[in-house]
This record gives C-alpha cells, sequence and structure tokens, in this order.
C-alpha cells in the first residue's frame, strides 16, 4: 500500500497531536517494512521530522489548519500522489477528499465548544462540519479511548462498527536530566521548590483556574510558607483570566509560568516537582498525567470523561468543580509521605499499560481493514 500520513501538526508545540503524530510515525517505520509512506508536512514540521526510513517519502505541504487552503488546494495536492489510503492524524480534512482515509479523533472538543469571539464562534461551526463529515465519509475512525470512541458514535452518528479505540502510549524511554542542570532549569523560570506541576494548555475544559483557587485553600493549611504551582506551557492571551485570577487571590509570587518548554525542561519539571495536578473537565485521553507517571510522581486527577479509564487507580480523583476537595488531595499527598510513595508506584505500573509500538501496530492493522473494506 501507498499511505499517506498527515503531518501538519508534527511539530512539538503542538503538544498532543504533535506527540501522537511524531510517535505513529517512527513506530510505524519501524514494525512496516512493506507498505510506502508519505508524510506530509508544513515547512516548520519539515524542520523538525528527522525521519528517515527507506519507505519514507517527506513531502512540503505549506496548507495551515483550519484555512481555506486547507480544503481546496491542500485537496488538489493530494489527488497527485495516488495514495491507496490517507490517514488525517486530526479530524481537519480536505471535505472534498473522497478517496479512502482514516481519521483519528482525539477528543471532541472542537465540536462542543462555543468560542470565545465572533470569528472563533464562525470557525467553530466549520469545524463542526468537518467534523461530522469525517464521521460520515471515514473509512474507519480512530478514537483514542473507549470514552472517546462512545462520544463519536453519540454525539456524531459514527457507526460503531468504524470506531476503532486505539490507546495512544507513554515514551518508553524518558529523558533523565541531572540535578546540575535541572537546578538551572528551576532557576531560569524562577522556581522555588516545593511545587506542584500542571502541564497543558489554558483552555476554558483545562480548568486551570480551578487548580490555582484550590492553590489557595491549600496554602492556608500548609506551614512553612506553603507550595507553588507551576503552569507549564505556553501562554495563551485569549485567557486573561487566568493571570487576573492570580493576582486577585494574591498569589503572584506563588503561581510560576513558564511558556513554553523544551523536553528537557519539562522533564527537569516532572522530576523536581512534588506533584503533578490534572484539574481537566474533559479528556479523550489524558497524555500529561501518565508522563507525570512515568516520572515517579503521585497525580492528583479530575474524575471527567477519560480520565478514570486511563489512570485507572494509579491516580487521587477528585470533583474539578470542587476547590475544597482539590485543595484537600493535594494536602494529603504532600502531607503524607507513604500515601504520595504509594501512589508513584500504582503509576509507575499503570504506564506499562501504554505503548506507542502497540498504538502503531493496531493502527496499521486499521490500514488493513479500511483498505479490504473490514469492518470488524
Amino acid at each position: 500500500m501507498k499511505i499517506g500520513i498527515d503531518g501538519r501538526l508534527y511539530r512539538s508545540g503542538v503538544a498532543g497531536i504533535g506527540r501522537y503524530t511524531q510517535e505513529l510515525v517512527k513506530n510505524l517505520l519501524e514494525i512496516d517494512k512493506e507498505n510506502s509512506y508519505i508524510l506530509f508536512l508544513t515547512p516548520a514540521d519539515m524542520s523538525e521530522c528527522l525521519l528517515s526510513a527507506p519507505n519514507l517519502e517527506k513531502v512540503v505541504a505549506p496548507f495551515p489548519h483550519y484555512s481555506l487552503a486547507e480544503q481546496t488546494k491542500f485537496y488538489r495536492f493530494l489527488k497527485r500522489f495516488d495514495l491507496d489510503l490517507m490517514h488525517f492524524t486530526n479530524f481537519n480534512h480536505p471535505i472534498r477528499y473522497r478517496k479512502p482515509y482514516v481519521v483519528t479523533m482525539h477528543d471532541l472538543i472542537m465540536y462542543f465548544s462555543r468560542g470565545r469571539t465572533k470569528r472563533g464562534k464562525f470557525t467553530r461551526g466549520i469545524c463542526r462540519y468537518v467534523i461530522r463529515d469525517a464521521a460520515r465519509h471515514a473509512k474507519k475512525i480512530i478514537a483514542v479511548s473507549k470514552y472517546s470512541r462512545e462520544d463519536v458514535i453519540k454525539h456524531l452518528g459514527a457507526d460503531p462498527e468504524k470506531v476503532a479505540a486505539i490507546y495512544e502510549g507513554v515514551a518508553e524511554q524518558f529523558i533523565k536530566v541531572n540535578t546540575e542542570e535541572a537546578e538551572k532549569v528551576l532557576q531560569k523560570f524562577n522556581i522555588k521548590k516545593p511545587f506542584i506541576l500542571y502541564v497543558g494548555r489554558w483552555n476554558e475544559h483545562k480548568n486551570v483556574i480551578g487548580a490555582i483557587g484550590a492553590l489557595a485553600l491549600l496554602n492556608k493549611e500548609m506551614s512553612n510558607g506553603g507550595v507553588r504551582l507551576v503552569l507549564g506551557g505556553k501562554r495563551d492571551q485569549a485567557f486573561p483570566e487566568i493571570p487576573k485570577t492570580i493576582a486577585k487571590l494574591g498569589l503572584t509570587d506563588k503561581v510560576i509560568i513558564t511558556d513554553f518548554l523544551s523536553d528537557e525542561e519539562l522533564a527537569a519539571l516532572y522530576q523536581t516537582a512534588e506533584c503533578f495536578i490534572f484539574p481537566s473537565l474533559y479528556e479523550g485521553f489524558g497524555l500529561p498525567p501518565l508522563e507525570a507517571m512515568r516520572y515517579g510522581l503521585p497525580v492528583v486527577s479530575s474524575n471527567r470523561t477519560s480520565l478514570p479509564e486511563v489512570l485507572g487507580e494509579a491516580a487521587v480523583y477528585v470533583d474539578p468543580l470542587n476547590v475544597s476537595e482539590m485543595a484537600d488531595a493535594l494536602f494529603k499527598v504532600l502531607t503524607n509521605k507513604k500515601f504520595a510513595e504509594s501512589l508513584a508506584r500504582l503509576g509507575l505500573r499503570q504506564v506499562e499499560k501504554y505503548s506507542f509500538r502497540k498504538m502503531a501496530e493496531e493502527t496499521l492493522a486499521i490500514y488493513r481493514d479500511a483498505i479490504n473494506g473490514n469492518n470488524k
């Protein structure tokens, strides 16, 4: 087969979808020497993609997501390659593309979200149409959890026979930063121990404000000056309520915003944090808490959507809209060493259940089924 893969969200700065695409292509090339792959990359993605294999061709596709060019020029561009199958690694696809394709739906946030501006609402209206089109015309749909699979079937009316749940993975080899280098990272961002770590975007469903509110309550109970909260991720000017809440609660010296982190800097924070908090209201999978578990961090997680399914018994679950409950859980993790250590051990066992290699093997099987017309 000649298989195309949409890598226009390949780069690291795209967070979860970027990591998914990187690991998928890398592992497919390791396990599959029979089929040929064409990876479509934007110029920015091309500069970051160092993959090389006899059965891999990398092609520049300068057509941004959520753009008119994606729907017109990218559609015509793909027709040149006579693909047996195309894999769109996010719901974005040219709606006129009618050759066989597989689509990965990581979650339905863009389907549910109302948008904050007129432009945002218009964009999301278009996204809803594109998502529904993918659900209708894709040969196979990959959902990243059982919860996401049910979401796709329930809200998009997708045929259950063509929707497969394939879990994402956690990197088997993780970056180890020595103590001296870790201290340099803490100094760079003016982070003082002890601190709680959050990694992710600032979108409304991520509920970052909930974590900030929990910190305010927590520090009323903590001695020795309390703890800090590090928000690891890119600042987003579309969410001014986050810095406003920090200021309103008098937490300017307790909440550190790092902005974009390199893999090494993120590893340093995972290695030096006391625990990890993930207060999200909606997740299709939830990779950050699993990455935290890989580093031996105890995790306090929201009890919503896919998170209990993915994290199993290895997290303390809280109602993400109950900041008092969140603060109590953090207090227990931070003050009960035996409990925290037990939670960390459970986390290390939990991450062993997830493998990018297994994800690639199951995805390759989906490719074969899509070509052969097998819906089972």
